[in-house]
């Protein structure tokens, strides 16, 4: 019996060092972890919320809502892209947040939709003892700093009507990211339902994950945001009560390099890239991001 064991031992590490020989490390000085598909939680490029739900309509104090955080685990200053999604994968708005090194911004879905109030994370506060500048991330393009200084503090007026209506009854009033009131993009509900990713960037925009020069210019592949979310039911008469869990962190391998690098990866398909396709020269998988 003890040799059955020794020698099924000595076969599974045969095994694991054979399967490690498959993955070889990639040029250009970028890290290659471990090629994996297994999704941990640990530092990511992307992070994903897969649900989200806010009831608009009901005073705050009874309204359903999802809260979720996102943490800088770099001692250098990030940039994060945050989508909203439908339910049926549309993505109908998106808005970044800056994140001094080692720096924490947290999220109420319901704000977003009820008041419009984006999260105030201005690019000149002053960082922790800790961290470094907040202008020295090497793949944070030039002019990052004057882009990220015209970000709107809230939704205007017509696009939040518009959110409303997406993540309500799946369709616009007007026209939003290439969609009219006729186009159904999203299913219907009472309340806004869908989820949102997090993804790190060069600088800010208003480019979403359906754009081919997201890809060629903004996307970062740095493994440095963390995070979680809560689901929060208020009332007392329809559960009063609250659940969290971790932010599915979606790693870029191999990680590093500033936006629009072509690394060659060993991963058979990524989370985005059924987007990602803009011509013969780009990889399809040229996100980097674990799929799911």
């Amino acid at each position: 019996m003890l040799r059955r064991i020794v020698v099924s031992i000595a076969i599974a590490i045969s095994t694991l060092a054979a399967s490690a020989a498959n993955f070889t490390s990639k040029p250009g000085g970028v890290t290659n972890n471990d090629d994996s598909c297994d999704v941990a939680v640990t530092p990511a490029a992307t992070l994903l919320l897969p649900y989200f739900e806010a009831d608009i309509v009901s005073p705050a104090d009874k309204a359903q809502t999802t809260l979720f955080t996102v943490m800088n685990t770099s001692r250098l200053a990030q940039l994060a892209r945050v989508t909203l999604w439908t339910d049926w994968a549309f993505p109908a708005y998106s808005f970044d947040i800056f994140l001094t090194g080692y720096g924490v911004v947290s999220i109420n879905v319901r704000d977003l939709f009820v008041s419009g109030h984006l999260p105030a994370t201005p690019t000149n506060v002053i960082p922790g003892p800790r961290s470094d500048s907040n202008f020295t991330n090497p793949n944070h393009l030039p002019e990052m700093i004057g882009e990220c200084a015209l970000r709107p503090d809230a939704i205007p007026p017509g696009s939040l009507t518009d959110l409303r209506s997406l993540f309500t009854i799946g369709k616009p009033v007007g026209v939003t990211n290439g969609c009219n009131s006729s186009t159904k993009v999203g299913g219907s509900h009472t309340n806004a339902i869908g989820y949102a990713t997090i993804d790190v960037v060069a600088t800010c925009s208003t480019l979403t994950p359906n754009d081919p020069a997201y890809y060629a210019t903004e996307l970062l592949f740095d493994n440095v945001l963390t995070g979680d979310y809560e689901h929060v039911s208020p009332d007392s008469n329809y559960g009063n009560y609250a659940s969290g869990n971790p932010l599915v962190h979606i790693r870029a391998i191999p990680e590093g390099g500033p936006a629009g690098s072509v690394v060659e990866t060993n991963l058979p398909y990524t989370f985005y890239d059924r987007f990602t396709t803009i011509g013969p020269a780009f990889p399809r998988t040229r996100d980097r991001r674990q799929p799911l």
